[in-house]
């Protein structure tokens, strides 16, 4: 095969022939000839974007009108039904005019626009095309890439994650970028030809590993501040655990600085381990204290509440009843007789496990809004009051305290 020429139309050799995209693409417009251009308007801002709409006479004599987006669309997912149409109009804020399964979205702005567009989502039409924002990031005093272009880059992906709904993958754009060949600035990650290292905005992508399969908990920010933002979510790791992430923005006491060959982690993005530590910390105490409030209920209900299968409850009525948890029992029935099984020796106080903060909630609940005095909580939590009002203390020296006070 020989060519003086390239491109071409159609190519043959001495055996076979085939024909270019270009040839192809006449194909398309077979049926403009003699057909009649009918006038339309192509609703989006896209100047990439071209269409026409055209009448003509089949072979069958009836009227036929071709949108050749509509019919390429059409044969496509006819032939390919698993492959997904990706339109390059902007449907973020109207919903396309035109049938796709994803539209295209670019964004290249300054960091405080960046920042604003974490609600840029919000209000995205439902139930059609979802957004690919295959292009993002800051490049207007962006330098090589700083701190301050990768916070308004988090907050921009927080307003994603947010609306993951609908937003069905994101690109931060360009990866790459050889520091002897720049063409762009800034990048992901820089590379010479024996090192290479991640800007603040690689980094920051870091930040948001977990949350791919992870689920959104709906929260509030309580804040004032606008330039602050967060969010949080739950997922499942390694070990089969679930667990909890509260993500907000980092800081720098200067938001220009730059990650370089001799300083490669100088901004980096990263969970402290105290922090998701104390998050993990925190979400236990108040899953076990609900837990035990849950099975003292269990066990002065003497039946298996909705929360628990029948199996659990037979398991957990058939430990209460062994020998271990009776004799365990029965010694922490010694410990609060001060170690003597024998002594006639009360309770020190009456408010069991609660602690004052829960019982101050619960007074004033049953007070209807009023507080409780620290004489209120202390009666309440050292007396118990009979039938009849009188009040009986669980030591003497408790009663006489209150004697001394009231007087």
């Amino acid at each position: 095969m020989v060519s003086e020429w390239n491109p071409d139309a159609i190519l043959i050799s001495s055996s076979t022939v085939y024909g270019t995209p270009s040839y192809w693409m006449q194909h398309f417009f077979i049926r403009s000839s003699g057909a009649s251009l009918i006038s339309s308007t192509l609703q989006s801002n896209d100047t990439l974007v071209v269409a026409s709409v055209i009448s003509w006479k089949g072979a069958d004599n009836q009227n036929y009108i071709t949108v050749k987006y509509i019919m390429v669309y059409k044969a496509l997912k006819q032939s390919y039904p698993d492959i997904q149409a990706i339109s390059n109009c902007d449907g973020s804020r109207v919903a396309l005019h035109h049938p796709a399964d994803i539209f295209d979205y670019h964004i290249y702005t300054n960091a405080s626009d960046m920042f604003a567009h974490q609600h840029h989502f919000d209000s995205t039409p439902r139930g059609g095309a979802k957004v690919f924002v295959s292009e993002y990031a800051v490049t207007t005093d962006a330098g090589l890439g700083n701190l301050r272009s990768a916070l308004a880059e988090a907050a921009f992906l927080m307003g994603i994650e947010k609306n993951s709904d609908v937003v069905a993958m994101a690109c931060f754009a360009p990866l790459l970028v050889n520091t002897n060949d720049r063409k762009w600035n800034p990048d992901a990650i820089v590379i010479s030809s024996s090192t290479v290292y991640g800007t603040p905005s690689y980094w920051m992508q870091h930040f948001f590993i977990r949350s791919s399969g992870a689920s959104l908990i709906s929260s509030t920010l309580q804040s004032n501040d606008t330039l602050v933002v967060a969010s949080l979510i739950s997922w499942k790791g390694a070990d089969n655990q679930n667990y909890i992430t509260v993500k907000t923005i980092l800081t720098s006491s200067n938001a220009f600085d730059e990650n370089t060959f001799q300083d490669p982690t100088k901004r980096v993005f990263y969970w402290p381990t105290n922090l998701e530590r104390l998050v993990w910390q925190r979400y236990n105490d108040i899953g076990k204290k609900r837990l035990r409030d849950n099975m003292y209920k269990v066990s002065k209900r003497k039946k298996a509440p909705s929360f628990m299968k029948g199996s659990s409850y037979e398991e957990y009525t058939k430990y209460r009843n062994s020998p271990e948890f009776k004799e365990a029992s029965a010694r922490n029935k010694i410990n609060r007789k001060g170690g003597d099984k024998d002594a006639e020796v009360e309770p020190t106080h009456y408010g069991g496990s609660q602690s004052f903060h829960d019982r101050v909630v619960l007074d004033t609940k049953k007070n209807k809004g009023k507080v409780p005095t620290i004489v209120d909580l202390f009666v309440d939590t050292h007396a118990k009051k009979t039938s009849k009002g009188k009040l009986i203390f669980a030591k003497e020296k408790d009663q006489q305290l209150y004697v001394s006070v009231k007087k």
